[in-house]
């Protein structure tokens, strides 16, 4: 079984009455929740285990909300090694995939932006 299948079978297990435990590691990105402390994020009883760039992400947009981040912005917080020109594109789809309702949008030739 691949890692990823793994933590993904991971991230369904974890109850809610865990996330309610952790509230001072609790974060919200527009309508997303995440959990810093085990790097999860929730949208409408769907959890995702984060990756440290998925997480570095959230946790920047959370500081930004209702402002545009740039895709430089998002490749600042990059690994040297995985940066390349579309690298903040891949990591948004990826983000966008996982939690289809997150009210991210896309601010064109700009960033994105999260709403609420």
């Amino acid at each position: 079984m691949k890692i990823e299948d793994q933590l993904k079978k991971i991230a369904e297990e974890i109850p809610q009455a865990d996330w309610d435990r952790v509230n001072d590691n609790k974060f919200t990105v527009g309508n997303l929740l995440v959990n810093d402390e085990i790097l999860v994020a929730s949208l409408n009883g769907k959890s995702h285990v984060l990756s440290a760039t998925e997480f570095r992400i959230l946790r920047y947009f959370s500081r930004r909300l209702g402002q545009v981040v740039t895709r430089s912005e998002i490749n600042g917080l990059l690994l040297r090694n995985s940066k390349s020109p579309r690298s903040a594109d891949v990591h948004m789809y990826r983000l966008r995939k996982y939690f289809p309702d997150w009210n991210v949008r896309t601010i064109r030739l700009r960033g994105w932006a999260i709403e609420g």
